[in-house]
């Protein structure tokens, strides 16, 4: 049984994350990051993954948003 692979990139490492997933002949999933006014965040998958195994790419150095960006993927 093969399972579908999804590989997502947070806003910092988008084109790593497409040189990653072009590598594997795949396509980028798509994430939708909704911004509020506050400063606030958040991220949503516009496909689903249910079922698939998900590499999510995110750098975590400062500022502070990428680590939280990657835990709320």
């Amino acid at each position: 049984m093969s399972h579908q692979v999804k590989i997502c990139a947070g806003t910092s490492t988008i084109a790593l994350g497409e040189r990653i997933a072009s590598s594997y002949g795949l396509n980028l999933a798509h994430v939708n990051i909704l911004r509020f006014s506050d400063g606030e965040f958040q991220p949503s998958f516009e496909e689903t993954v249910r079922g698939a195994d998900v590499f999510i790419i995110q750098s975590t150095p400062p500022p502070a948003d990428n680590l939280m960006e990657l835990l709320q993927m």
